[in-house]
């Protein structure tokens, strides 16, 4: 018989998701064994508790849209009722793994011109309406580039038409960054 027995190393993996801008959620989070389980503990595994556990996610609310690691830590008791559901017999190591997705952003742009001139391409001639921006962020439609897909020869009155424009990131913006939104234009009237 072993006078000693030692404990196995285990690796277990942390991950969890949220959209751009959100703030963080404390308990919803997937957790894995990497490596390094034995078959017969994976019942112990998967009655630990994992719902009732407290993660620690230092991720600001206005980190960019990426995959990072290191953001993700279990508290000390957290750690202590993993390591007792495994009876002790793991010395574990974390790792962690955290995606900032992209949040949805749409717009409306308005414009008016007179019957048979070409539309505009000019920001500045345009109402923008913004629904979706994160964290008092803002956009200066002034700025844009669009591009209005009314005929030319459109009657004079409403159109329902769909302005989408371009150049976000070149706007002037407050703490915008195109590359963490979804961005969509919907219809609108033009005349």
């Amino acid at each position: 018989p072993y006078a000693n027995r030692l404990k196995k190393q285990i690796t277990i993996n942390i991950d969890g998701s949220r959209i751009y801008g959100d703030t963080n959620d404390t308990s919803d989070y997937n957790y894995s064994a990497a490596s390094g389980l034995k078959t017969w503990d994976q019942t112990k595994f998967n009655n630990v508790g994992w719902d009732d556990l407290t993660v620690n996610n230092t991720s600001d609310v206005l980190d960019d849209v990426n995959s990072y690691t290191g953001k993700l830590s279990l508290d000390a008791t957290s750690k202590n009722t993993v390591s007792t559901g495994l009876t002790n017999n793991y010395n574990i190591t974390y790792t962690d793994s955290f995606a900032i997705n992209k949040a949805d952003l749409t717009y409306v742009a308005k414009g008016t011109r007179v019957y048979g001139e070409a539309n505009s391409t000019s920001g500045e001639d345009y109402s923008f309406t913004f629904d979706g921006l994160k964290n008092g962020q803002t956009i200066d439609g002034d700025k844009l580039t669009v591009t209005n897909n009314t005929s030319i020869q459109a009657n004079a009155g409403s159109n329902q038409t769909v302005a989408s424009a371009s150049g976000f990131n070149t706007s002037g913006s407050t703490g915008f960054k195109e590359s963490n939104y979804n961005i969509s234009t919907v219809e609108a009237d033009n005349k």
